[in-house]
This record gives C-alpha cells, structure tokens and sequence, in this order.
C-alpha cells in the first residue's frame, strides 16, 4: 500500500507527521503524549544502560524524554520518507545523533535484554517490519554455515490442481539436496472440495471449515515432525491463525506463488502472513509485492524435473500413439483456441481439456477430453516433430500482453528432450537463446514459416532440442530451485541458523554425556536433522532394547530430553 506522509500542526504548535491522513501523535498535545509514553519506562526505573528499543521514531516526543536517562536507545522505522522528513523540518535535530535509527533487518542488533515502547500509531503501517525486528533482537548473530542435511523441510501440498504436481517436484528436489522432508498431502479433501463446489449453496463458508480442518492436521504433522521450514506451494490451504502459532515458535512458512497474480489476486493475503513469497513473474508484480511486503518477496521462476525422461517408462501405450509433427498440450483457453483454429491443417495433435468441445478439433484429440499424466506429457513431448507452447491470456488475444513469467511447460518441454516453438517474451529469453535452445514465434504468420522450415530440417530440429536439454538439466531444475531458495531463507532469516546450531550443539553435548563409542557411531549413522530426535535415537537402538548397558543409555537420554 502507497503510504503518503505530510506535515501538520497541533494545537499546542508542535510539528506532527500524518501517515495517509492519520496523525501519527496526538493532534492536541504531542509533547505531553510523548511525555506519557515515555513514562512507561521511566517508571520501571532501569539502569541508565540498559538498552531502549523505541519502535517508530514519528518526530521524537516520546523519545526525547527518554535521552535524560538512557544512553542506549535504539529507534526501528522502516519508514525511510518518514526519517528524511523528520530531518528536514529539524523537529529531531537535537536528538538525532543521540539515538541508533535502524531501518534495516540486517543491521537490527542482539539485544537479549532490552526494554521497549512502541508508538502504536505507527505499528499499523510497520507491523511485519515490527515482528520481523523483534525476532532479530533476541537472536544471537552467527557465523553457522548451515548444511542441507541439517534442515527439516514440511512441504504443505494443495488440494489439487497443477501445483499439485509442482509440490511433488519440490519435495523430490529437497530430498536430493539431502534435508529430511515430509509432505502434508491433502488431497483426501479433493473429493469433498469437489462435492462442495458442485453440490453446496455454502461454498465459501464450507471451503473455509475444510481449510480450518486441514489446517488443524498442518498443526500436528508439525508438532510431530518439528520442522525447521514449512514450504507450502500455490492453493495450499492456509488459516492464518495457525501459520502465525507456527511463526511464533521460530519456524519459517515460506510460500511458492506459481500463478498469474493477475488471474488469482488471493496472494495479496497470503503475503501478509508468511515468512517469504516466492514468485515466477518479473516487472510489475515485483514492485508491488515490494510495497505490499518489504524485504518478503523473492524471485523463483519454474523450472522442470531432471528425472522426467525415467517417468515415460509408467505409460504403456506405445510411442506410435503419440507421434504428431506437431502437438501441443495443455487446456483450451480462449486464445490458444483463436490461435490453433488458424494452423490447424498440419498433422496436428491436442492433448488436456478443452478440445474436444470444438468440432474442428475432434479428431486432433487421440485421448478426447481426457486429463494427462506426467508420463503421458512426456511421451508426448519427446514424440512431437514440434511442441508448440503459448502461453494463456486472460483475454482472446493470442498473445499474452504482459510476457511477464514462463511457464512450467517451457521447461518441460526441454528437460525431456523435445523441440519446442514458444511463443516469444523477455523473460524467455533470460533462460534460452532462440535458435539454439528453443524456437521462438511472435505471430501466427511467423510460426507458419517455423514449423514448416523446421518440418524439413530435422537435423537443426535435434540439434537445438539437445542444446535445450543440456541447459535446461544443467541449470533450470527444481533441484537448482529448492538450493536457491533454501540460500535465500537462511539468509533472511538469521534465527534458522540460531535454531540449527543449537540442535547440533546438543547433539555434541548428547554424545559427550553418553561417551559410548558404538552409541556415538549409530548416533552419527542417524541423519543430521533428526539425530536431535529421541524417537529417531530410540528406534536406531531398537535391536540393543534388551541390552542391559543399552538400558541405562536410555533412561539418561529420557533425562536429557525431560525438559523438551
């Protein structure tokens, strides 16, 4: 949300900072509110070095009293104008170089011990700001280098849908880079969703009972699994009271949004409520998710699986049923129909929904309406002469106006060996080279001249599907992805680090209490991330339950953990 800051008067002639027409001290007195907030701490009567943290500065009243008793006083405002105009009307020149103005996350200090006064007129505009500093306060900076197998990963699964399959990518990719996952699969609601949306004259406040429900199966897959992140995918169920009770607890909930903002405008809550908000588009969406959430959002484009090819082996049918010189899958939106209506005369074939309700493509569908598996697309696409691939509009325009994300199938295309003709956009072409990696086209009259040119050049056709396959697995897999994302939360989020290091350290003391070797060698055989853990410590020795000495090991360990 644009935030504009003036200046007015008060009553008692005081200089005041309005936020959107919203006075941020009173309009009466400021002076003597600030006096009264102040007096919050004054009255608890500190050692005069004990550190203050004032979060928002407005124009100092409330501060300006403090400077007569604290000497450490630490002032949080995100609020960059805010400070600037503050500066330039003077009104803190007399406290300006008494105080530490911190508008940054990263230079927030460790201050276990501190007090604090907010001035909650300004929280409303800096809540997330706020939260964020806090957390920062009471976590001790560290220089940890946080390992892949140390980190716990929940990847929160949508209902249904094509994130769906994006989910089980993610978990896959997390899997290789070596974190302990776990998924929280919630697609035994699908039924009932669909029933719902059907059947039901109450859609929205079922759909809200079955996201509290799923969301309460969330909470205890947590408590039972501890994770360290909880990554939930595009249309995963989320109630925002039980995201923040996880939040609160150190865990980061980072979101993927791998949609079209435009066309699914319910990330504009969900940003609010979350650790970190990945997003696939570029330009405008950046900025305003900047506004909306500074510091959260992060660009991830999509990306393919590097194990698709293997996954063609779980269809029977035999390649012959889907060769075509030229095919393209995915569902009728309007401007792919306006599109395909034009080049229909080839040896064409349409694969997902949608087709078959147009009479001029009813035997262009080999499998009619039917949906289509990962190991049907990929025997499609390497079975294709030329997989073309447009993007969806929101419109009957064939192409996309904004250009501004690639989709899922640009990658797929590739990471299973096909040629590939797109329809042409920017942001393609910060991934692939035209002609060396891909095909691209910006008109219908220029995709004709391709698929004919490239029709009769078979040669250069196998020649740029291989370039695209070797980039595309060299650098564009959710495996690169999930370690891109994973730098980013670490980074982000300095209390993961904290959190970590802890864990491990206890293990060290765990193993020095013990002083067993053959415990010490079957605790290092236990991955990193769960050697924490007694269930996973118990099981591990679950063939030396009988041994007497083993018995001793276990009552101390019940020991060691009593207090968790």
């Amino acid at each position: 949300m644009a935030l504009k800051i003036s200046v007015e008067i008060a009553r008692d002639g005081s200089l005041i900072p309005m936020i959107n027409d919203i006075s941020v001290h009173s309009s009466y007195q400021a002076v003597i509110e600030g006096q009264r907030l102040a007096e919050q701490i004054l009255r608890q009567n500190p050692s005069p070095d004990m550190p203050i943290v004032v979060y928002g500065l407005g124009f100092g009243y409330h501060i300006r009293p403090l400077l007569q008793s604290f000497t450490n006083i630490y002032v949080l405002e995100s609020l960059t104008e805010l400070i600037d105009i503050a500066k330039e009307t003077k009104v803190i020149d007399d406290i300006f170089s008494k105080i530490k103005i911190i508008s940054d996350l990263d230079n927030v200090p460790y201050l276990p011990e501190h007090l604090s006064l907010t001035l909650r007129s300004e929280y409303r505009w800096q809540e997330e700001f706020f939260n964020e500093a806090n957390k920062r306060l009471q976590t001790e900076k560290t220089d940890y280098q946080i390992k892949a197998d140390e980190i716990r990963v929940l990847v929160n699964f949508p209902i249904y849908g094509g994130s769906f399959t994006t989910a089980e990518y993610v978990s896959n990719a997390f899997n290789k880079i070596g974190c302990t996952v776990e998924n929280m699969d919630n697609s035994i609601a699908n039924q009932i969703l669909q029933y719902t949306l059907q059947n039901s004259k109450n859609k929205n406040g079922l759909i809200q009972k079955l996201t509290e429900v799923l969301s309460d199966l969330l909470w205890e897959k947590f408590v039972e699994f501890k994770p360290h992140i909880i990554f939930c995918l595009a249309q995963a169920p989320i109630d925002y009271q039980v995201i923040n009770a996880i939040r609160k607890t150190g865990t980061i909930v980072a979101f993927w949004f791998v949609e079209d903002y435009r066309r699914f405008p319910y990330w504009s809550d969900v940003v609010k409520y979350i650790d970190a908000f990945f997003y696939i588009q570029r330009g405008e969406f950046e900025s305003i998710i900047e506004e909306y959430a500074p510091n959260k959002g992060f660009y991830l484009p999509m990306a393919a699986d590097n194990n698709l090819i293997e996954l063609a082996k779980n269809d029977k049918r035999e390649d012959s049923f889907y060769h075509a010189d030229v095919s393209f899958m995915g569902a009728a939106f309007a401007n792919r129909v306006n599109f395909f209506t034009q080049i229909h005369n080839y040896d064409l074939k349409m694969w997902g929904t949608g087709w078959y309700d147009f009479e001029h493509f009813k035997n262009k569908c080999p499998l009619q309406d039917e949906r289509i598996s990962i190991p049907q697309a990929v025997k499609i696409y390497q079975n294709s002469k030329i997989n073309i691939n447009l993007h969806s509009s929101m419109d009957e325009n064939i192409f996309n106006k904004f250009g501004d994300f690639v989709n899922p199938r640009t990658f797929e295309i590739l990471a299973c060996g096909g040629f590939q003709l797109v329809d042409d956009s920017q942001v393609i072409r910060e991934f692939f080279t035209p002609d060396e990696d891909l095909v691209v086209f910006s008109s219908i009259p220029e995709a004709i001249d391709k698929i004919d040119f490239y029709l009769k050049n078979s040669d250069i056709r196998e020649k740029i599907a291989k370039n695209g396959y070797q980039k595309t697995m060299n650098r564009y897999t959710y495996k690169h992805r999930m370690i891109a994302a994973l730098a980013i939360l670490v980074k982000a989020n300095p209390i993961l680090a904290n959190r970590v290091e802890a864990e491990q350290n206890r293990v060290t003391e765990l193993a020095l209490k013990i002083n067993d070797k053959k415990f010490i060698e079957v605790l290092n055989s236990i991955n990193p991330a769960l050697r924490n853990d007694p269930k996973s410590i118990f099981k591990a020795f679950e063939q030396e339950k009988d041994n007497i000495r083993y018995k001793a090991i276990f009552k101390l360990l019940e020991t060691f953990y009593e207090g968790e």
